[in-house]
């Protein structure tokens, strides 16, 4: 950097005069095509005036040129960590620091992008470097406390996030972390004075507000909830995640209709971006279909109770199956479904643009999003159109409001021709019978007998999520308990161990005439104390609405519990009815909340019927269309190789 002209453009670099520092870096290289100072600056330029592509190519010529310079690796690396190339960025944050290992800043972004790609340990110990060689590093511990908070050290996280604020007590980030750490052990209350802190601190702080809205909503403060989300959103209209959660929430507002969720979800879809080139269909018609699948929940998740028995039976169609897992904590369900897969990727290190490039490299034919405005979606992949036909299926109980993709897979139960078609921006296309095939626990347990022989009384049951759980379904419930003497709800939820959710639930029964001893609340049970044995004390579970329940429907009828429910006016409220018609359990169904009412209260006086429901409804669901995997996938590509030669 010895020459003068380089000096002058860099002092108009210093001086914010970027136009002119610009020109003059092009004039240096003009003149010096080997000058990699010039390109360095240059990049640094474009990548501060929001260009990173131009950026890129700058910086790596610089590279190229002088591959020694620990700064243009370090420079590049943040470049393409800004592009969404997170595998890359590592390389070279890695190599800058083997160039220079004493670089504070260097292991701690080497830990932002570690994070990034959920490698949680190793982020830990990039963090950890970081401190070694700069201890007072206050944004480094609290990256540190969030690490090993995704690891499930919730006492680590703590330990290091109080190291950080005793460096800066203004970190909101830090409280954030504390938040979360107060979730994970079940403390709402301390949760959520966690982010108000936060918010305190820094009222622009996104995520402070989204985690606030999200533990508000599971806790049942739905208004509150979103509150939340819109503030965040109001801070930043491009923040996906607090768009997604509340798009999430409006699912569980009895005012909504098919209108009102289609025209948010589209308005939601206008920030993502289009395609720059649309993936070509061929014209071979007697290949296999290549069939790609996106999700975040391809492992021990309610979704995989549904999807491992399509892709076993897929195994005997004429398709491929591809996947694009967005699993943090891979288990054995990941496994198994990872071993009926042509191919499997991890999509986690890759970008929209990179896994785009991916899909259409693997040459799928239908793309499928299992995912929705949920937890972990690459809705924006979607939005790039990298395959021809691209559907949504069994995730999310709406419209994603994307015009790309073109098809959403139901069936007439669940979306009765009509207004669904009108206002979803996808296709309906409607399976011959239930959309949904399930297949139960291989560790489900043996069904009871009926617990009202033995108690005296009738257990009526819901383990859907607090969320569901709105004033009407109350009221509903109250009135079914009235008029059923001696009755309990049984109640079972990840939330229901907070003293506030179980006092407000209380509370809301009370004021209905129903007290506090006629209500049983369950928390959130782990899979080793195998959760759906608490069936066997139920005799009949009330379904949720608008909103109703999937699989926790599934694991009732399963276990030989009627569930009682009402068809809705939308997707999320008809999927009991597509549930229960397909096991032919429709004496369960009602069309209004009164006859809804007025079924479980006569099923509940009639114990005899009840007991045989309980001990032919497992044979009657195993022997349904719901479970039958090879008439399933049978429908399912007939229904995607239809969409594909009409594309």
């Amino acid at each position: 950097m010895a020459s003068k002209a380089l000096e002058e453009a860099l002092a108009l670099h210093k001086a914010g005069r970027l136009q002119e520092a610009e020109a003059a870096y092009r004039a240096i290289i003009e003149s010096e095509p080997n000058s990699a100072d010039a390109y360095h600056f240059l990049g640094l330029v474009e990548a501060g005036t929001g260009r990173l592509e131009a950026a890129e190519a700058s910086i790596s010529k610089a590279v190229a040129l002088e591959s020694d310079r620990p700064t243009f690796h370090y420079n590049l690396g943040f470049v393409l960590q800004g592009r969404e190339r997170f595998a890359k960025a590592l390389e070279h944050y890695q190599r800058s620091l083997d160039l220079e290992p004493n670089q504070p800043a260097g292991h701690y972004n080497v830990g932002l992008v570690l994070s990034r790609l959920r490698r949680f340990e190793e982020a830990s110990k990039a963090f950890e470097a970081a401190i070694a060689l700069q201890a007072s590093y206050a944004e480094a511990w609290g990256n540190l406390g969030a690490a090993r908070r995704s690891l499930g050290d919730n006492a680590g996280a703590i330990k290091a996030c109080n190291k950080a604020l005793a460096l800066n007590q203004m970190q909101a980030e830090v409280l954030v972390t504390l938040g979360n750490a107060a979730k994970d052990e079940g403390d709402y209350g301390a949760a959520l004075g966690h982010y108000r802190a936060a918010t305190g601190i820094n009222p622009s702080l996104v995520t402070a507000h989204f985690n606030l809205g999200n533990t508000l909503i599971e806790l049942g403060q739905m208004a509150d909830g979103r509150a939340a989300l819109e503030k965040a959103i109001s801070i930043d209209p491009t923040d996906k995640g607090a768009q997604d959660n509340l798009l999430m929430s409006r699912l569980y507002e009895p005012s909504e209709t098919e209108r009102s969720l289609y025209e948010a979800h589209m308005v939601a879809s206008k920030s993502l971006p289009g395609a720059k080139e649309l993936a070509r269909k061929d014209d071979a018609s007697d290949r296999p279909l290549k069939l790609g699948f996106v999700s975040a929940d391809l492992k021990r998740h309610s979704c995989a109770y549904f999807l491992e028995p399509l892709f076993e039976a897929l195994k005997q169609r004429t398709v491929q199956v591809f996947a694009y897992s967005m699993v943090i904590k891979p288990d054995e369900i990941t496994e198994r479904l990872k071993s009926l897969c042509d191919k499997w990727t991890d999509a986690i290190p890759l970008g929209d643009e990179e896994l785009a490039g991916e899909i259409q490299k693997d040459g799928i034919d239908v793309l499928i999003d299992l995912s929705g405005h949920t937890a972990g979606n690459r809705l924006s992949v979607f939005a790039r159109k990298p395959a021809p036909v691209q559907v949504s299926w069994l995730g999310y109980p709406a419209t994603t409001g994307l015009p790309s993709i073109d098809a959403r897979l139901t069936d007439a139960l669940a979306d009765p021709k009509g207004d669904a078609d009108q206002w979803h921006s996808e296709t309906l296309v409607r399976l011959p019978n239930s959309f949904l095939l399930y297949r139960a626990p291989e560790d489900a347990p043996t069904i009871a007998p009926l617990p009202a022989q033995a108690n005296g009384f009738i257990t009526f049951g819901s383990f859907n999520n607090l969320s569901k759980i709105n004033p009407e379904v109350i009221e509903s419930w109250c009135r079914i308990l009235s008029d059923t003497p001696d009755s309990q709800l049984m109640l079972k939820g990840r939330t229901m161990a907070s003293p506030g959710v179980r006092d407000s639930l209380r509370s809301q029964f009370e004021k209905r005439g129903i007290g506090a001893e006629r209500l049983r609340l369950i928390d959130w049970l782990p899979r080793s104390e195998n959760p759906l044995a608490l069936y066997n004390e139920v005799d009949i579970a009330l379904d949720t609405f608008p909103y109703n329940g999937t699989t926790t429907t599934c694991e009732a009828l399963w276990m030989g519990v009627p569930v009682v429910g009402f068809i809705g006016s939308r997707h999320a409220g008809r999927v009991g009815a597509s549930l229960l018609t397909s096991v032919r359990l429709t004496d369960c169904l009602a069309s209004d909340r009164a006859t809804y009412e007025q079924t479980a209260i006569d099923l509940a006086k009639d114990t005899q019927s009840l007991s045989f429901i309980r001990q032919s409804l497992r044979d009657q669901m195993a022997t349904s269309p719901l479970c039958d995997g090879p008439l399933f996938a049978r429908q399912f590509e007939a229904a995607l190789r239809d969409l594909w030669q009409k594309a």
